[in-house]
Order: structure tokens, then sequence, then C-alpha cells
């Protein structure tokens, strides 16, 4: 079976699953194949725009969806989606993702809405990760209680008919309730006016976790420091191979007895400072003492201006 382009809201994670999918099936295509069916310049366009060191402008579009087969629909989707990625303003974000919708099959679009429901609050992933720790089957007071803030009974009923109909939950044999074995919505990502107000609880739980938490049970900690486009690249590569670590250790992690809530945030606290950039982009690469040299240089231009 195909990769369903329906399934995305990143047409660069689409082309990735795409690659895969054409690699799995024994006839994998290569970047330099793909060009030639697309009529692409050359290899290094493909590649450059699959790992998004390119835009993929109105003039390759076409040919990148001829070399994608894809038709009709399918092709006035990622159309679309290539304009909603490529989009700056959220104005213009919202617009596409409207028109993305409503190219969705109906199908689609049901489980789109679930999903937004998903999102709304905190605490549909906390009951789902909580159900690994505490025995359920249709009684949910105790599972109420342990949340941490507690939330009514109600809403925790609503929360797993809602996690059973997106299939992260499941009911084995005896009808307690279990974790599916699928993760979180792993092909789709879910829009972004969604995911920002997620993060936005989840930030300010952590926030609350300050005054409502000893410091024995929460670690948090902060670091403001300078850092280069080169630099601040190799942090996000160490980020995500920690975020994967920490995903192979809950796989063989066992007795679990609680749950915990990890926020990650890498933000820049001030713009690029230009004159420094240009002059060390036109630069040959210079050493340590070169550079501390080059600082105070620009010290002293400093002081002789003051």
């Amino acid at each position: 079976m195909g990769v369903r382009i329906y399934r995305y809201l990143d047409f660069r994670k689409f082309l990735d699953a795409w690659f895969l999918s054409q690699k799995e099936q024994r006839n994998g295509i290569s970047y330099r194949i793909f060009a030639k069916k697309g009529e692409i310049s050359s290899a290094g366009v493909v590649s450059n725009i699959v790992q998004g060191r390119r835009k993929l402008n109105l003039q390759t579009l076409p040919k990148f969806i001829r070399a994608l087969e894809l038709r009709d629909v399918e092709a006035k989707y990622f159309e679309v989606l290539v304009c909603y990625n490529q989009s700056s303003s959220s104005r213009e974000k919202q617009m596409w993702y409207e028109q993305l919708f409503a190219l969705l099959p109906d199908a689609e679009k049901e489980t789109i809405e679930k999903q937004k429901e998903y999102f709304a609050k905190w605490y549909h992933s906390a009951i789902r990760e909580a159900i690994a720790v505490i025995p359920v089957k249709y009684d949910y007071k105790d599972l109420s209680k342990f949340l941490k803030p507690s939330i009514g009974v109600v809403e925790v009923r609503k929360s797993v008919e809602l996690l059973l109909s997106l299939d992260l939950l499941r009911r084995d044999e005896y009808e307690i309730l279990r974790p599916s074995l699928t993760y979180m919505f792993s092909e789709r990502e879910a829009g972004p006016e969604w995911t920002l107000a997620y993060q936005d609880q989840l930030i300010e739980m952590g926030r609350q976790s300050l005054w409502n938490f000893d410091e024995s049970s929460r670690n948090i900690s902060n670091l403001t420091f300078p850092v280069s486009e080169g630099g601040l690249r190799k942090i996000s590569m160490m980020l995500d191979r920690f975020y994967r670590d920490l995903h192979d250790l809950f796989q063989m992690d066992q007795n679990e007895d609680r749950i915990y809530q990890l926020n990650m945030q890498l933000f820049p606290m001030s713009g690029e400072y230009k004159e420094k950039a240009e002059l060390e982009e036109s630069a040959t690469p210079i050493s340590g003492n070169e550079r501390n040299e080059l600082r105070k240089m620009l010290i002293q231009r400093l002081r002789n201006d003051s």
C-alpha cells in the first residue's frame, strides 16, 4: 500500500515517507532517478529540497508532482501543502490550512477533528500514560485522583472514549484498558494552532510545578549562552538524540508507578549580531586565539567610539 498524502501536514515528511516506501517495496528510487522522472535539473536540487536546505518554488513544484505520480485531488493537496509549509505569516498559514482541510476525504476530516480535541486538553496524554500504571476497567475514580492536578471522573470518562476512538487505548480480553502499541499520530503532524495551545498548557504546568512540588521531585534548570549557527545545529542534534534515547529508556523501564512531564525549550534571546556574523562569514576559518583577538578588537572599537 502506498503512502497516503492526506495523512501529512508537512510535505517533507511526506517525501521522506514516500522515498522510504519505495525502498521497502524493493524498487527504491534515487534522487537522480526522481529528478529524471520529473525533468528536474539535478539530483542535488531534489536532495536540497527534501532535506530542507532549499524551498520548493512554483517552477519546480509541478515537476515534483509529476515525479511523485500524483493525480487530481492528491496533486492539488500536495501543491497547497507546499504553500502551507512555506508560508511566513500566521494568516497565510490559516488560509492554506483551510484549503487543505477542504481537500481531505471525510474519514480523514473526522480523524483530524478528534486529534484537535486531543490537543485541546493536557490531560489526554497524561491519562494515556497513566493507564500503563493503574489497572482500569470502567471505574475511573482512582485515575481521576492519580493525576496532578486531579480532574473529574466525567472528564476522565470522556477522555478515555476519545483515546479509544483514536486507537491510543484498547481494552484487552478482560475489558482492562491498555495503551495501544502505536505511538501518538506517528504519520500526521497536528495543526500548529493546536500544538501551540497544547504546549502552552504544558509550559504553564511546568511553571506551576515550581510552587506545587518540592525540589526533590522536580528538576528545573536554565542556561543562557552565546552560540554560532553551527553550534546551534549541533545542540539541536544533541536534543534529538536525547529525545530518542528517552524513548529507548521508556521501552526498557519496568514497574512504573508514576508519570512525569518533560518540556524541552530552546529559543533565541537576541537577534543576530550582523557585524560579527559578516566578519566571520567572509574570513577563512580562525583559531580560538584569533577569535579572542577579534573580540578584543571589537571591544576596543566600542571604547574608541564612546
